[in-house]
């Protein structure tokens, strides 16, 4: 119990006695959801996730730092405890509030070399089908730190997990571009390990097999952690009312206001006062080189 806060101890041990969970706050969220997981106390990690979603992902004032918030208690839950049903409720609820996903992951992954491989992860799994988002974010990297000369290990990894046969059919003339683009770095390049992973990537229009990743479990085990969620939570029949119908969400489909339609090179602004500039796989590679 030493890796542990007092004040988080303090509200499991008093849930042991009482059954209840009246001092679990955000700010302990996280510890005492693993202190149940490693306790294998399952009524508790039953609260948890009821916490999570009653709690965290209610955004009172819908700015960043609540949804980062939220992503992050995700992700780590994901990553550390293999609980992947709280990725499954984060990715639900900012489409079922209509929070652009490319203005989010866009901020998310703008210190792209920072990123932890589990952030890379989770910024896959929120966005989807639209793997454009986080190409865009690679190439931006790529050409403004290293001036188009250099894969670091970040921009490798994401290339070998991200799903490239779902990035080709999808959008395939940035697929197209995104190949031309990395084959000019890949020219360049003394590494033998850039050379082949571009070599890889490129080779998928010929019908090879994609990458996969550990964010494949997330997004094949979508039936199945629904079925989990479901029992886990013993809850009435309006407990999952504002993910109702939530499909495959696009931002084109979105209601506009500060989070949604995005226009792309138009500037939006969060609620918190910051803004940023959207910007298509496209558009990013065409400052960079001739397609």
């Amino acid at each position: 119990m030493d890796d542990f806060t007092k004040p988080a101890v303090d509200c499991f041990v008093e849930s042991m006695y009482s059954g209840e969970v009246d001092k679990l706050e955000k700010g302990i969220f996280e510890e005492v959801n693993k202190m149940a997981h490693v306790f294998d106390v399952s009524w508790l990690t039953k609260r948890c996730i009821k916490f999570y979603k009653t709690n965290v992902l209610q955004f009172e004032n819908n700015s960043y730092n609540e949804i980062l918030f939220a992503c992050e208690i995700a992700s780590r839950a994901h990553s550390i405890l293999k609980q992947s049903y709280y990725v499954r409720l984060f990715v639900r609820n900012i489409a079922s509030r209509e929070i652009s996903k490319t203005i989010f992951l866009q901020r998310y992954m703008a210190d792209f070399a920072e990123l932890s491989k589990r952030q890379i992860d989770m910024s896959l799994v929120v966005a989807g089908n639209d793997s454009n988002i986080v190409i865009s974010s690679l190439i931006t990297h790529v050409a403004k730190t290293h001036k188009c000369k250099k894969l670091d290990k970040n921009s490798l990894y994401l290339l070998q997990s991200i799903n490239v046969q779902e990035f080709r059919q999808n959008f395939p003339v940035d697929y197209n571009a995104t190949v031309n683009f990395l084959a000019e770095v890949a020219d360049v390049s003394e590494s033998s390990e850039v050379k082949g992973i571009v070599k890889k990537f490129a080779e998928t229009s010929c019908g090879n097999a994609s990458s996969s990743s550990s964010t494949d479990a997330v997004k094949d085990g979508e039936m199945d952690c629904d079925e989990e969620i479901e029992t886990i939570i013993v809850c009435d029949e309006t407990d999952f009312e504002e993910n109702a119908e939530v499909g495959s969400q696009t931002d084109c489909n979105e209601v506009e206001h500060g989070w949604t339609q995005p226009v792309y090179s138009k500037e939006y602004f969060f609620l918190d006062g910051e803004s940023v500039q959207l910007i298509t796989t496209a558009n990013v590679i065409n400052g960079y080189i001739s397609l």
